[in-house]
């Protein structure tokens, strides 16, 4: 009972963190849709300002306190020529189709796994390498993502120089490694027990 309601709950949480990404996927295909008609491309910048300190209390700092000026930022929309290298877009384009693919197939083996782990299949060769597919497409998802942070960090700051703007970029997600690392772990983990009770049984 305990094992099911934990199933259900991981699936849960699972699929919501997947989820949360749909409608920044949907936008950007509404925007690649429209940029690709136009011959252009689209981008979301998060640029950053001064804050106008108007009707602001003026503040005396003692010897420890430095005071700075708020930043405040704000997204911008621009549209403009295509400035990736032709020669870029064809591994970028395998990638993203690499990543398209890579998601239902975790969602296939983890329903593979579960099967056979509520039919008493928990350790075995089999429900190892399950596993380990699992391990590895994570780890391969976060490096796709952390890819696509790197490659829209130096395009957007392109844009953000040609139009005189403080580009604030997109922070690399280094908590999705924690998962994968996690899984292969444990995979290991099981290697190493299912070897040594096959040693045990030869013994007997």
């Amino acid at each position: 009972m305990k094992l099911k309601l934990l199933t259900v709950l991981f699936l849960i949480v699972y699929i919501l963190s997947f989820t949360s990404h749909f409608k920044d996927f949907n936008e950007g295909f509404k925007d690649g849709n429209c940029a690709t008609k136009n011959g252009t491309e689209i981008y979301n910048l998060r640029i950053e300002q001064l804050d106008k300190l108007d009707n602001a209390k003026v503040l005396t700092p003692n010897t420890n306190t430095t005071i700075t000026k708020d930043r405040a930022t704000e997204t911008v929309k621009i549209e403009t020529k295509d400035i990736i290298p032709n020669y870029f877009k064809i591994p970028i384009g395998i990638v993203m189709f690499v990543f398209v693919l890579l998601i239902p197939a975790i969602f296939i083996v983890l329903y593979i796994y579960f099967k056979n782990l509520y039919k008493g299949d928990i350790v075995s060769q089999k429900q190892i390498k399950n596993l380990q597919f699992i391990g590895y497409a994570h780890l391969a998802y976060a490096l796709v993502e952390n890819f696509f942070l790197l490659t829209d960090n130096i395009h957007k700051q392109k844009v953000a120089e040609f139009y005189n703007l403080t580009l604030i970029k997109d922070e690399y997600d280094i908590t999705l490694f924690f998962i994968p690392l996690i899984l292969l772990m444990i995979v290991e983990v099981l290697k190493q027990h299912l070897r040594l009770k096959e040693d045990a049984e030869l013994t007997i």
